[in-house]
């Protein structure tokens, strides 16, 4: 900020050095106040200090309410205690109640006696006439030996006063004006939690005004809004003490000053009234402008720059001889509550300022005084400052102060919503090969409890869109993410989380503050945090968006991100306008999950909506209970994440603390291309397991007849994000290569291969998204000659092909990227073809592939959806048998294309899908499949080769998922069809 005085200005009449002091700090206090937010007139302060008196109760200060008039600024009643009966007082005074909490250290172990005087706390402040300020004491433990423990209590307790009263201020309370244990505090991130610091003081005297003001000046470093109330001031009989003890309150820097008359009365009170009138509007302490001859205290009024001077009579002393240095004071008037201005006849110009003689006897123990200054009207220099004062830069609002409003937003939500019933959808579309996804859905009753934790059951399953029509939905392995030891924004012992305001933002209609979190620390084993982003509205301070993304996971899963949008609802869940009186709940979650399974990354999309929602039902209980007692498969949030509700002996529903993580499946099929001498049964079982003996390992096992599929996993090796596992792939029926030339098919030149291999996998998740691999294959290489192979042709030798692999994968937003390379090596690779084959080439036993691939799943309502796939592959020194080729199960899948027919050294291909339902019963997907060959042998440049697929799901007999995939050639040198027909049997064990 900048403060420019022109010295035309300056030069215009020879102001004081008090009366430019004051100007100064006047602008100095306004830039300092300035937030982007304008204070409301119920914030903005209207008397320096304001005064108040301690009455037993509220109704005790009846007989003097006349003292509050529409002349005067606040005027102040602290009722001390926590069950003083303020709740009935409607009169014209600010409040300022006690809130004693009684609750023990550890506040952990005893959060429901915490949250019942907290509760009895709100409930007060609610019935309250006005937004009183609230000073925080706690009766039950000590600040000193709990720190942890007070620091997490006076965010509560501001939270909690200020979501009952979002007006009201809380006070901390403290035993001695220590600027160091302030400073602790502050440390603690509680400033913007803390409106103000209250304590007990007789008296202000030369021995602890030092003190004070370091302890004020601590509180402005930290907070320049905060308040310094000080209560318990004594006046002894002649209350006229108390201008006197305002006066020292202003003079160490505090705002509000609370006297003890002892039994109040309307003449005991009289001085407060005076000074409440007196000290109203701009006002504020000038040191520069103080008398001597008498302890005094001077005071500039900014529309006139007229002196209020306080002075304490010294004892004995017959007459009062008041010094100023500026001389153009005049006017000296005694102001004296209950009674006229008495002007006062012994004041004279001296050659080194102004003195004013008043006489002992006509005035009390403290008195006050009036001065004006002349001729002040005509004078052009005040205006001239102040048009002067630039404004350089504002304060924004603290991060600090958002959060304290937000929580406290949630926590008066929070005592108004009891519990509340839904509909819960959950879509859990999984990432398949090309641009096509397998999509689970489970939905039922929803039932939410006061603490958040919920119970859910699924009455209704689908795949793909299609309805599960046995009646007993099968328990799936619920593998999740490890909660987070603390949420972002909650309130905790620990400091988990900072936080910085990013700025604005208008998000879902609404103008909101933007505020990122991230762990203080980097996240441990077992102690998952969040780092992200909360959209607050600011009008309302509530949660509009957010978003978090889940640090520190190990084992099976990579990441976790969630996107949560809120919703304004009305007590039956119907949408309602954004104001205090609607519920705020979050009401759709969007967000992906990546899970290391089987040495792969797979990309699980994950969509949550609440539908039918009725918050605080009379029958919340009773229709639980019916779905507790019914068949219906049910799961529980506990504090370990998800868990199955079983019933046990007794009926009695309980949770499955362990549950079973392997599963087996009845599979079988048939499948069909051109490359096969006839169709290809499957028939056979699948057995996996996320947590093989315990270990944590992945295993699964896929026998179908001539098909063989092993793998073993550990998805977190040694304890590390590094993850390791082997796979193993056999085929028993050899399978086709054939040779297409000038767009013929080269019969003499069919070869049968058998292709078995065995990977080694090693990866490592990078960040949360990313994730780079490793991997090393051993493939055994069979040739055998087909029906119309020519006799003088050369098989390849049989060998062992060695390739090691690099591949870096990125997930995020539903979009997948995946780089790939490989170094190959041919062991025993010798001449092979026809009698002066010119494909050989010595040098291909060494050869490299590499590729890229992008692509995204868009879901529409009403299970809809359409993917698209973009992707590359290419290579060096590739031949007839590293080529690329296009079959169903191939490198690059072509729809009706047989694996071996058509070979490629270099494709650009895209996948498109377009997915929909007939009802509930049979899912269609239509799949397009086009790309751009070139293959120097083939003769083939940038050649179109296209195929178009009909994909579908349908519920069999006896529990079964059919799905069937049937493929047609429209473009290039294939023709035929491909079909795979295939149904899963689950086994719940």
């Amino acid at each position: 900020m900048q403060i420019q005085l022109s010295s035309s200005t300056l030069s215009r009449r020879p102001f004081t050095n008090g009366v430019l002091s004051w100007l100064v700090a006047a602008s100095l206090t306004c830039l300092t106040a300035n937030a982007q937010e304008p204070k409301t007139a119920a914030e903005i302060a209207r008397c320096n200090p304001c005064v108040g008196l301690e009455a037993s109760s509220a109704g005790a200060a009846a007989e003097i309410e006349a003292l509050a008039t529409e002349d005067t600024a606040q005027l102040f009643l602290y009722v001390p205690g926590s069950t003083a009966p303020e709740s009935t007082y409607t009169g014209p005074f600010e409040l300022v109640i006690d809130a004693n909490i009684a609750t023990p250290a550890p506040l952990t172990a005893n959060a429901n006696d915490l949250a019942n005087e907290l509760e009895q706390l709100s409930e007060r402040l609610g019935r309250s006439s006005n937004a009183p300020r609230v000073r925080l004491r706690w009766t039950g433990g000590s600040p000193a030996e709990s720190p942890a423990d007070w620091n997490f209590l006076i965010k509560r307790t501001a939270v909690a006063v200020t979501g009952a009263r979002p007006e009201a201020k809380l006070l901390v309370g403290f035993e001695r004006p220590d600027a160091a244990e302030l400073t602790a505090l502050i440390e603690e991130d509680l400033a913007a939690y803390i409106d103000g610091i209250a304590f007990a003081m007789e008296l202000i005297d030369a021995e602890n005004t030092e003190q004070l003001k370091a302890f004020r000046e601590a509180l402005i470093a930290a907070d320049p809004d905060s308040e310094l109330v000080i209560l318990g001031l004594a006046t002894g009989a002649d209350t006229t003490t108390a201008l006197a003890g305002a006066a020292r309150v202003a003079e160490v820097g505090g705002q509000i000053a609370i006297f003890d008359l002892g039994t109040p009365s309307l003449a005991r009170a009289a001085p407060l009234g005076l000074w409440a009138t007196e000290f109203a509007g701009d006002i504020n302490f000038d040191p520069y402008s103080t008398p001597q001859g008498a302890n005094a205290w001077s005071f500039v009024r900014g529309e006139d720059l007229a002196l209020r001077v306080v002075v304490e009579k010294p004892t004995g002393a017959a007459s009062v001889d008041l010094a100023f240095t500026d001389r153009s004071l005049t006017t000296p008037t005694l102001l004296t509550a209950g009674a006229e201005p008495q002007s006062l006849f012994g004041g004279r110009r001296a050659r080194p300022g102004y003195r004013l003689d008043v006489q002992s006897a006509d005035v009390s123990a403290a008195f006050l005084v009036a001065l004006s200054r002349q001729g002040l009207g005509a004078l052009e220099g005040v205006d001239s400052v102040e048009e002067q004062v630039d404004v350089a830069d504002t304060r924004r609002m603290p991060v600090g102060e958002v959060l304290r409003r937000l929580q406290a937003s949630e926590d008066a939500q929070s005592r108004r919503l009891e519990n509340y019933a839904a509909t819960n959808s959950m879509s859990l579309r999984f990432l398949l090969g090309g641009a096509q996804s397998l999509d689970t859905t489970f939905r039922g009753p929803y039932f939410v409890n006061a603490d958040g934790g919920f119970d859910w059951a699924w009455e209704e399953f689908f795949v793909n869109g299609v309805r599960w029509r046995r009646k007993a939905i099968p328990e799936i392995p619920l593998i999740q993410p490890e909660k987070a030891a603390a949420q972002p924004v909650d309130i905790n012992f620990t400091k988990d989380y900072s936080y910085q305001l990013r700025g604005t933002a208008v998000v879902e209609g609404r103008d909101t503050w933007v505020v990122d979190f991230s762990p203080r620390i980097k996240p441990e084993e077992g102690r998952t945090l969040y780092k992200g982003t909360v959209w607050v509205d600011r009008e309302l301070y509530v949660r509009v968006r957010s978003n978090a993304i889940q640090l520190g996971l190990v084992g099976d899963v990579i990441s976790n991100e969630e996107t949560t949008t809120y919703t304004p609802l009305t007590v039956n869940g119907a949408a309602a306008p954004w104001s205090r009186d609607a519920f705020i709940l979050g009401t759709r979650v969007k967000g992906q999950q990546l899970f290391s399974i089987l040495s792969g990354t797979t990309l699980v999309e994950r969509e949550v909506e609440l539908t039918d929602i009725q918050i605080n039902p009379v029958d919340f209980e009773q229709r639980r209970q019916a779905i507790l007692d019914s068949e219906s498969t049910m799961v529980r949030d506990t504090a370990k994440g998800l868990r199955y509700l079983a019933t046990d002996k007794s009926g009695e529903r309980v949770v499955k603390e362990e549950f079973d993580k392997s599963r087996l499946f009845l599979v079988g099929g048939v499948f069909y291309d051109d490359s096969q001498d006839f169709p290809l049964p499957l028939a056979g079982i699948n057995y996996f397991n996320f947590d093989w003996r315990g270990t944590g390992t992945q295993v699964n096992l896929f026998f179908a007849g001539p098909l063989l599929l092993a793998n073993i996993a550990d998805p977190s090796l040694f304890g590390s994000r590094w993850e390791a596992g082997v796979d193993a792939f056999g085929l028993a029926i050899a399978g086709e290569d054939q040779v297409f030339r000038d767009n013929l098919e080269v019969r003499e030149e069919a070869v049968k291969a058998l292709r078995p291999n065995i990977d080694f996998n090693l990866g490592r998740p990078i960040g949360q998204f990313f994730k780079v691999g490793l991997q090393y294959s051993i493939g055994f290489n069979n040739f055998s000659t087909a029906d119309d192979t020519a006799p003088e042709f050369v098989l390849p030798e049989d060998h062992i092909d060695h390739q090691v692999q690099v591949t870096a994968d990125y997930n995020r937003k539903g979009f997948s990227v995946r780089l790939s390379g490989s170094e190959n090596r041919r062991g025993d690779w010798t001449p092979w073809g026809l009698p002066g084959n010119t494909d050989f080439n010595q040098d291909q036993e060494n050869y490299q592939r590499y590729g890229a691939s992008i692509r995204k799943i868009w879901h529409l309502p009403k299970f809809t959806k359409f993917g698209a796939q973009l992707e590359y592959a290419g290579g060096d020194n590739l031949d007839r048998f590293s080529k690329y080729d296009f079959g169903f199960f191939s490198d690059v899948t072509i729809r009706g294309y047989s694996s071996g027919i058509v070979k490629a050294e270099e494709v650009t291909a895209a996948h498109l899908s377009y997915g929909f339902n007939l009802g509930d019963v049979f899912r269609v997907d239509l799949v397009g499949d086009a790309a751009l060959a070139t293959d120097l042998a083939s003769r083939f440049e940038d050649e179109l080769l296209a195929g178009i697929g009909l994909n579908g799901t349908v519920m069999g007999p006896w529990g079964t998922v059919v799905n069937f995939d049937i493929g047609f050639p429209i473009a290039g040198p294939a023709d035929g069809f491909t079909a795979f027909i295939a149904f899963l049997k689950l086994f719940n064990r």
